[in-house]
C-alpha cells in the first residue's frame, strides 16, 4: 500500500511525483512506535531549541529504563539507561540532546536455500559449500541435556531445517544485526559530543537497530540522522525469499553513514518524527520500511506548527494529548451511518467532538466499538482472521472497495450500507460507556500472575483508566475488536529539554518507579505524575543534586 501523498515526512523536500513505500500492511498496535522532535529557536519562548521524545514499547513493572545522572570528567550527561548498562540511552547534556524512534527500516529477509538430504552443505552461486554447525547444549533439572544443533550459512542461521523428511530446502534468516557493529561506543561518544559534527561521527558505529536520531543544542541548531545499515538489494524489495544459490539474490552493500537521510535546520524549524515515512522518491537510494500510519506525525505537525512560543511546559502537554486525527476524520462518515440509522441526537453527538480521547468522554468509545466492528463487517465474510486495518483507512477516505461488499447476501453493499450496520450493531446494546471504563492499562510484573502472591505482593499496577488509543500522540493501543479495550503498550518514559533552560524546564518520568521492589515508595511513585504528564527535573549540574541517600560499593 503506497504511503499517503499528503503525509508528512520526516526529512522535506525529498517528495517527488510517485510516492512508493510501504506502510505497515496490518499491523496495530506496534510495541516499536515512539515520538520525537525538536523545536527550532524561532519558535520558542526562550529562543533556544526544545527535544522531546517518549519511545513507546511495552509497559511492565518494574519500568524498562532506569533514570540516572552520571557525573564523570568528560561525561555528565542525565537520562535513562538500561540497568546494567553504563551509558545513558536517551537523554541531555548540559549542551545538547537527543531521542530516539525506530526508522522501521525493513532489514530482515529470508533466503531460500538449496541443501543436502543431511543438511551438511548448501548451494552457492560458487558452488556447494560446508553448513556450519554448532552443537548447543541445553541442561535440564533432573533430566539429561538436550543437544541442539545449531545450523547457518554465509546468508544467515537456518530456519526449519528438514521441515519435510525429504527435503533439499531450508529458509536462512539474513538480519542486518548479524554485522559486528558498537552502539555502546556510538552511545558514549554521543554524550560527550561537543559539536553536532562530533555527535554524528558517533553515530557511524550506532548501526542496529536502525532509528531516527533527532538533535538539539544549546547553540541553536536542530538536526533529524537515520542511524543504522539500510541494505542494498539486488532484486526484489525483500518481500519475498531470494534464491541464495543465484547470482541475482542477496544484498549489494548496506548504506555508508554519510548516505543515509539527514536534516539540519530544516526550512519548517521542526524535525518531527514518529515512525513515519523518512523520505520521498527524491531521496537518490531506496528506503525499505513498513513505516507506521501518519496519524501521530500529523497531530504532532498540527501541534508544533500553531506554536509561536513553545515552553517545555507546553511540549510536555503535547506528548500527552490524545486527540485520534484518524477518528476525527472518520466523524462524517460515522455521524452519516448514525443519522441514516435514525439516531440524530448520536449523529449531532459525533459531529460536535472534538476528537480527543479522554477517559471521561463517550465518543471515543462509540468511534472505536463502530470502527473495529467496521472492520469485522469488512473482511469476516471473506476471512474471519484477516483484517488488516492500513488498507482500511485507505478505502474508507476513498469510499470504494471490492471488500466493502458482504459476499453471503445477494445485494451490493457499499460502504455507507455496511457503517450503519455497524453503528447499529453499536448501539442495539444502548448508549455507550465512558473511555476509560472500557479501555485499561495494567504495568504487569512476570510475577503478578501467580494466584495470591502476586495480589499480597502488588507486583502489578493497575488497572488504570486511561485516555488515547492506537492514533494518538499519547498512544495507548489495543488489539480487542470488542471492548474492554486492553492497552499494553506506550510511552515508556518522557524527555523533554529547553536549552534555554536546561536544570529549571523539562525533565524526565517513568510510567512506574526507580524501584524493582514492590515494598518500596519508589516502585510506583512515578505512576501518577506519567498520566498527568508531569516531569522530574535530573539536573545535569551536580551542585543542584541533593542526595537522599548513599550506597557504597566496598570490595
Amino acid at each position: 500500500m503506497p504511503y499517503p501523498d499528503s503525509a508528512p515526512l520526516i526529512v522535506e523536500g525529498t517528495a517527488g511525483r510517485r510516492v512508493a513505500a510501504r506502510e505497515t500492511p496490518a499491523g496495530e498496535p506496534q510495541a516499536t512506535a515512539s515520538n520525537s522532535w525538536a523545536i527550532g529557536p524561532s519558535h520558542t519562548r526562550s529562543g533556544k531549541p526544545i527535544l522531546a521524545n517518549d519511545p513507546h514499547l511495552t509497559l511492565r513493572a518494574p519500568s524498562i529504563w532506569y533514570l540516572v545522572g552520571v557525573h564523570a570528567p568528560g561525561y555528565e550527561v542525565v537520562g535513562v539507561t538500561i540497568p546494567g548498562v553504563p551509558p545513558v540511552v536517551l537523554g541531555h547534556t548540559a549542551d545538547h540532546g537527543w531521542g530516539f524512534t525506530n526508522g522501521m527500516i525493513d532489514d530482515v529477509d529470508y533466503v531460500e536455500e538449496r541443501i543436502t538430504p543431511d543438511t551438511t552443505r548448501y548451494l552457492t552461486a560458487a558452488g556447494w559449500r560446508d553448513v556450519e554447525t554448532v552443537a548447543e547444549t541445553i541442561r535440564i533439572k533432573g533430566a539429561d541435556p538436550i543437544v541442539y544443533l545449531r545450523r547457518r550459512t554465509a546468508d544467515g542461521p537456518l530456519q526449519d531445517v528438514g521441515w519435510r523428511p525429504d527435503s533439499t530446502t531450508a529458509f536462512a534468516m539474513r538480519w542486518t544485526a548479524q554485522t559486528p557493529s558498537d552502539e555502546f561506543g556510538a552511545l558514549l561518544g554521543m554524550a560527550r559530543a561537543a559539536t553536532l559534527a562530533q555527535f554524528e561521527a558517533a553515530l557511524a558505529t550506532f548501526r542496529v537497530p536502525e532509528q531516527n536520531i533527532v538533535y538539539a543544542d544549546r547553540s541553536g541548531t536542530i538536526a533529524y540522522d537515520l542511524a543504522g545499515y539500510v541494505p542494498l538489494r539486488r532484486s526484489g524489495d525483500g518481500s519475498l525469499p531470494e534464491q541464495g544459490w543465484t547470482e541475482g539474490g542477496g544484498w549489494s552493500r548496506v548504506l555508508k553513514a554519510t548516505e543515509l537521510p539527514r536534516a539540519v535546520d530544516p526550512p519548517s524549524g521542526f524535525v518531527v518524527t514518529a515512525n513515519n515515512k523518512i523520505v520521498g522518491d527524491a531521496f537518490p537510494f531506496p528506503i525499505r520500511a513498513d513505516y507506521e500510519l501518519p496519524y501521530r506525525a500529523q497531530r504532532i505537525w498540527e501541534m508544533v506548527r500553531r506554536d509561536s512560543g513553545a515552553t517545555a511546559a507546553i511540549v510536555a502537554g503535547e506528548q500527552v494529548d490524545v486527540v485520534n486525527v484518524f477518528l476525527r476524520r472518520l466523524k462524517p462518515i460515522a455521524a452519516l451511518a448514525a443519522r441514516d440509522g435514525g439516531h440524530a441526537d448520536v449523529a449531532d453527538q459525533i459531529s460536535r467532538w472534538d476528537g480527543s480521547m479522554t477517559p471521561d468522554r463517550v465518543e471515543p468509545t462509540l468511534l472505536w466499538e463502530w470502527f473495529r466492528e467496521l472492520q469485522a463487517l469488512t473482511y469476516d465474510d471473506e476471512s474471519p482472521t484477516y483484517r488488516p486495518s492500513a488498507p482500511l483507512h485507505r478505502w474508507l477516505f476513498r469510499g470504494q472497495s471490492v471488500w466493502f461488499d458482504d459476499i453471503r447476501t445477494p445485494q451490493h453493499e457499499d460502504l455507507a450500507i455496511i457503517a450503519r450496520r455497524a453503528m447499529d450493531s453499536v448501539l442495539v446494546h444502548g448508549s455507550p460507556r465512558a473511555w476509560g471504563t472500557v479501555h485499561t492499562h495494567t504495568e504487569e510484573h512476570p510475577l503478578g500472575a501467580i494466584p495470591l502472591l502476586g495480589a499480597l505482593a502488588g507486583f502489578n499496577i493497575g488497572p488504570l483508566a486511561l485516555g488515547g488509543g492506537n492514533h494518538t500522540v499519547n498512544v495507548c493501543p489495543s488489539n480487542e475488536f470488542v471492548p474492554p479495550f486492553h492497552c499494553t503498550e506506550g510511552p515508556s518514559m518522557r524527555h523533554v529539554v529547553d536549552f534555554g533552560d536546561v536544570d529549571g524546564a523539562g525533565g524526565f518520568i517513568l510510567p512506574a518507579g526507580q524501584s524493582g521492589n514492590p515494598r518500596s515508595r519508589h516502585y510506583r511513585d512515578q505512576t501518577e505524575r506519567w498520566i498527568r504528564g508531569e516531569l522530574w527535573i535530573i539536573p545535569v549540574d551536580v551542585r543542584r543534586v541533593h542526595a537522599t541517600d548513599t550506597l557504597r560499593l566496598t570490595p
